[in-house]
């Protein structure tokens, strides 16, 4: 692989691009099985629940209305929060399989969920920690939770590879001290990609951009885009962690393939 196979001197954005798309050139079926278990079939379940099961916000202005709407808010963030532990395992599972690649016995999708299993549950209840003090922080002033979400932007990858528990948040930030404006360079690039994808979906389906009930087969073909570029997002921030362990430690990306040994 490209990213990284030497220590890196300085974080460089380019190359992160560059391998989080050479991971999902060499591990397509890794990246389709792994994100179709924890980003397709939750996107899904999110977009049903969202436009089904909460409850549709009541038209109009004033307090009759404010009240359905924060209770409808307030369901989204809890789907949200919960997707969000989900988030957390993917990244760790894309790493466990991607950074055996380094050494000489690379892991298959099966192989890469086993080794990464024993630490998921830990992982889920980090992320949904993560996710919990993210949308605090977004709701209060939206600058905390965006800055927490660079700081942990690696977490679920650090968890799972250096099975260091609670304190991956700590080790999170610390590796992306420094460089959190080029990781939110990453988040915009795929934000936009995102939103370019969902109202291509939409516009191709013939749907509205914002309905509050999309059709039922838009409920499964527009989470299937979503997880498509959460695919190269989660690839790209493997790649960030390479990249960051070289800028940060010195480790040459190679040396990373026996943390699971």
């Amino acid at each position: 692989m490209t990213v990284a196979t030497a220590a890196s001197e300085r974080f460089d954005i380019g190359r992160v691009f560059s391998g989080g798309f050479e991971i999902v050139g060499r591990r397509p079926l890794t990246m389709i099985v792994l994100t179709a278990i924890f980003a397709y079939l939750p996107g899904v379940a999110t977009l049903w629940l969202t436009t089904h099961a909460l409850p549709p916000p009541k038209p109009g202005v004033g307090l009759a209305a404010v009240g359905p709407a924060l209770g409808r808010l307030g369901g989204v963030e809890v789907i949200a929060v919960v997707v969000g532990g989900l988030g957390w395992i993917l990244h760790g599972a894309v790493a466990a399989a991607a950074l055996s690649d380094y050494g000489e016995r690379p892991l298959g999708v099966g192989e890469a969920l086993a080794r990464a299993a024993p630490r998921m549950p830990l992982v889920y209840v980090l992320g949904l920690l993560a996710s919990i003090a993210i949308a605090v922080g977004t709701v209060l002033l939206i600058v905390p939770g965006i800055l927490l979400a660079l700081a942990w932007s690696v977490g679920g990858i650090v968890a799972t590879v250096e099975n260091t528990g609670f304190k991956s948040f700590g080790r999170s930030a610390e590796l992306t001290r420094g460089n959190r404006i080029s990781i939110f360079i990453i988040f915009i690039v795929y934000a936009i990609a995102g939103v370019i994808v969902s109202f291509a979906v939409r516009a191709v389906s013939g749907a509205a951009l914002t309905p509050l009930a999309p059709p039922l087969w838009l409920t499964f073909v527009q989470p299937l885009a979503s997880a498509v570029v959460q695919a190269f997002s989660v690839a790209t921030m493997v790649a960030a962690y390479v990249e960051l362990r070289g800028v940060k430690e010195g480790l040459a990306a190679p040396s990373l393939a026996s943390l699971f040994d």
